[in-house]
């Protein structure tokens, strides 16, 4: 048994006005059916979910962070961007910005702008943080957090 708190499943609803959004796309060890799926699930999450009042923008890690549009409030534009992106498996570690430096870098920016934000994670593998942000060891298909991500993504 797991002493992590459990994940709170809300229903799908259109977001507060004024949210603001980012998807980030964890492009390491990632299989070119898993970015399709991820980009996927992401454009359809843009349809269903933000609201006229929402922004959204699009970031891709690769070992360094990218820009796949700009924050604005095209939820058309965004989604377009994310599934015209023409990005593969990336392998190399060796960019400027660690996993975890990245997902900081996002978190930063976010947290500079006003109103509710949300950021959105894609990715293949992620572990979870060891000792000085190091990542600790990789979820398996057997992990009570993984598990309930599932169910929730199923609902």
């Amino acid at each position: 048994m797991s002493n992590r708190p459990p994940i709170a499943q809300a229903p799908a609803t259109r977001r507060p006005e004024g949210a603001t959004l980012l998807y980030y796309f964890d492009q390491l060890d990632t299989n070119p059916h898993d970015v399709a799926r991820a980009k996927d699930a992401a454009r359809q999450m843009i349809a269903r979910d933000l609201g006229p009042a929402d922004q959204a923008a699009s970031v891709r890690y690769d070992g360094s962070l990218h820009l796949v549009h700009e924050l604005t409030a095209d939820h058309a534009a965004v989604a377009g961007a994310i599934a015209d992106a023409s990005w593969g498996p990336a392998t190399a570690r060796s960019g400027s910005l660690s996993r975890w430096q990245a997902l900081d870098v996002a978190a930063e920016y976010l947290a500079t702008l006003p109103g509710r934000k949300s950021l959105f994670v894609f990715a293949r593998s992620f572990g979870q943080y060891g000792e000085r942000g190091a990542l600790a060891e990789p979820l398996d298909d057997d992990d009570e957090v993984l598990q309930e991500l599932k169910t929730y993504e199923r609902t």
